[in-house]
């Protein structure tokens, strides 16, 4: 951590400090609502990462045993170190980070850039097929997988989380926009940005243009409804859910 400035916390060592394995590409860090429906997750079920063919020897050799899905943030650690970005903020939501070491999505650039934001992309996109398969009970849950792009943890992080955004964790206008606007980039869009300007460094004047979408008055993210506050977004977004939920069971009869 030294010389990375006491804003931030260090995202390697929020994972050995709440679950102390690495994965054998990835870590991949699980975090969700402790009220969270989801059967896999709530009876203890792992989801275990399989060995990467684009791993390198030297990483595969020192690697530690892989995580389970179930070891959650919002469950081991009671007073999380960096608001934000410890907590889950959905009903599914995870960090998948690279053993590369790299502090934000910004410093990427050129083909090493490009193949570490395909190799997160390849985990990813494993990571979501094992969730809807082994979470059958909730296949109404959408996902996004993306960055912030100013971020609270230094070491480079993918967020994988699901769009519902029923969380008890969910307490500020902050929180919400920095999921719902601009200020969270999705991993498709930072991979075309990438290969056709060949870096995602920002300038001052960008940096500024996405905090102030941070400051953005409250919009759901499943409809044109504005909430005047937000408990009265959350209570919409439990709505959301709840029909969604509804409707898969109609459609199950």
């Amino acid at each position: 951590m030294a010389g990375r400035g006491k804003k931030f916390i260090d995202a390697v060592d929020v994972v050995r400090k709440q679950d102390g394995r690495i994965d054998l590409f990835n870590t991949i860090l699980a975090r969700k609502d402790p009220e969270a429906q989801i059967p896999a997750l709530v009876s203890g079920a792992s989801i275990s990462s399989p060995r990467s063919p684009k791993v390198s020897p030297s990483l595969e050799s020192n690697a530690p045993p892989s995580v389970s899905v179930d070891q959650g943030l919002s469950r081991s650690s009671p007073s999380p170190p960096a608001e934000g970005e410890t907590v889950a903020f959905a009903k599914v939501h995870m960090l998948v980070i690279p053993r590369t070491k790299v502090d934000k999505l910004s410093d990427l650039s050129g083909d090493t850039g490009l193949n570490i934001l395909l190799e997160l992309q390849e985990r990813a996109d494993w990571l979501l097929n094992r969730l809807k398969t082994e979470t059958p009970d909730v296949p109404f849950l959408e996902y996004k997988m993306g960055f912030h792009i100013v971020p609270s943890l230094v070491q480079l992080h993918l967020h994988v989380i699901s769009q519902d955004f029923c969380s008890a964790s969910l307490k500020n206008k902050k929180h919400w926009n920095s999921f719902t606007t601009s200020f969270f980039v999705e991993l498709s869009m930072a991979i075309e940005k990438i290969k056709r300007d060949k870096t995602l460094a920002l300038s001052s004047g960008e940096r500024k243009s996405f905090e102030d979408e941070l400051k953005r008055p409250l919009e759901c993210n499943q409809c044109s409804v504005r909430p005047s506050n937000l408990p009265a977004l959350k209570k919409h977004l439990e709505q959301h859910f709840d029909q969604r939920a509804k409707a898969w069971r109609e459609s199950q009869k």
